[in-house]
């Protein structure tokens, strides 16, 4: 098969989060299966800077990436935010009638327009893979509403099949008007072949940040976002009866970095919590090998990478019990909670004093990883929704 993915960033820009890592995982996979994958996306590095001045193409291990010129407002608040990609258009009808099915990933953004309707003009099926955008969320609710009233419900209405990455998030799809037999359920998978955290790169971790090797240390890898919920975790370590608990917040500032750190200062905790801002590459490896726990209290949240990543690198998990996946780590690899700080640090003194515990949830989380997660069963799900989509096309 010819794919072609659409999406808003790829790597390097990671600052944008867990799409970027699953776009390239599931391109990459793809590849290795012998398919042929072109990769659309904007030249953003982050929320400020562009990966390069202009339109530019790579290759990523086997898959064909076009960076697109992107026009973009660096202080708007959200995500991601409004952003055009003129080129884009340009590149899609010069080139789009070779691609067999086009893979869309985000709900509401220009690639996604862009693409769809290019789609139902070429007659080319497309497929929608939201991760977690459909919901409203915390921002911008009337402009996505209008969105959704003025062009979102049409190309939603023509997409052959919408990925939904957990059971719970079928509903959010469904909210928008996609028929249940529209939608398909895959998780996202990680390389876990490539994915092998070191205990000596964890030592030296702590060595950079000046955190005691004989500390307990809590991780909180990802987005500072009132989302994610790193407020929370704050509030929650000043009411933990453990002693000797340090915390490193690691990931870009998405406007929350300002307000958690003076949380913690005002808590005196300031000593004892680390904001590294975002890692890369093997330091995002070192940090969970760092870690006896990994946490991420979101107030809501679909399908976290950032929690397979913990389960690979075989770490005790707290999450909440807005995240989607919470139901798959509850104790089988962690513990879930409320969204409440009391009993977030309830949950992490009952792992944090209990060494046993730690293990046995360690032990599985690797298992959980490499049962439901593993980038080679993913792609396999994958190759066949295209399948099923162009047999239906070939059909109708």
């Amino acid at each position: 098969m010819n794919i072609l993915m659409v999406t808003l960033a790829y790597d390097p820009a990671i600052a944008f989060g867990g799409p970027v890592k699953i776009v390239q995982n599931n391109a990459r996979e793809l590849v290795r299966r012998g398919h042929k994958v072109t990769v659309y996306c904007t030249n953003r590095l982050d929320k400020k800077y562009k990966i390069a001045p202009s339109t530019i193409e790579r290759e990523d291990q086997g898959v064909r990436v076009i960076y697109h010129d992107t026009f973009f407002i660096p202080w708007w608040r959200g995500n991601f935010g409004p952003s055009f990609s003129p080129g884009m258009i340009r590149y899609l009808y010069r080139e789009g009638q070779r691609f067999d099915i086009i893979h869309i990933n985000e709900a509401r953004a220009f690639t996604t327009v862009a693409a769809a309707l290019y789609a139902q003009y070429a007659k080319i099926p497309y497929i929608i893979q939201a991760h977690g955008s459909f919901v409203y969320g915390l921002r911008s609710h009337r402009l996505k509403r209008i969105y959704d009233k003025l062009i979102g419900r049409r190309i939603y209405s023509k997409t052959a099949r919408v990925i939904a990455s957990s059971p719970e998030e079928i509903r959010e799809c469904e909210s928008v008007g996609i028929p249940r037999h529209k939608i398909t359920v895959i998780g996202n998978g990680i390389d876990l072949a490539s994915w092998c955290v070191q205990r000596e790169d964890g030592l030296n971790f702590r060595k950079r940040f000046g955190i005691p090797l004989d500390a307990h240390l809590v991780l909180f890898l990802s987005r500072l976002d009132k989302k994610k919920g790193p407020d929370l975790l704050v509030e929650a370590l000043i009411r933990l009866k453990v002693y000797n608990v340090y915390c490193v917040f690691a990931g870009p500032d998405d406007g929350y970095q300002e307000y958690t750190q003076q949380l913690a200062i005002n808590y005196g905790l300031s000593d004892r919590v680390i904001f590294t801002g975002l890692l890369r590459d093997k330091d995002v490896q070192a940090a969970y090998a760092a870690a006896d726990v990994f946490v991420l209290p979101s107030r809501f949240d679909t399908f976290p990478m950032v929690i397979v990543e913990a389960l690979a690198s075989g770490l005790p998990v707290v999450t909440t019990e807005t995240c989607q996946v919470a139901e798959l780590v509850k104790e089988k690899a962690g513990l879930v909670t409320p969204v409440d700080p009391t009993a977030i640090a309830n949950a992490l003194e009952r792992l944090l004093s209990d060494p046993e515990l730690r293990r046995t949830y360690a032990m599985g989380a690797r298992a959980l990883a490499e049962k439901e997660f593993s980038i080679q069963k993913i792609g396999g799900l994958l190759e066949e929704v295209y399948r099923q989509v162009l047999e239906e096309n070939r059909l109708s």
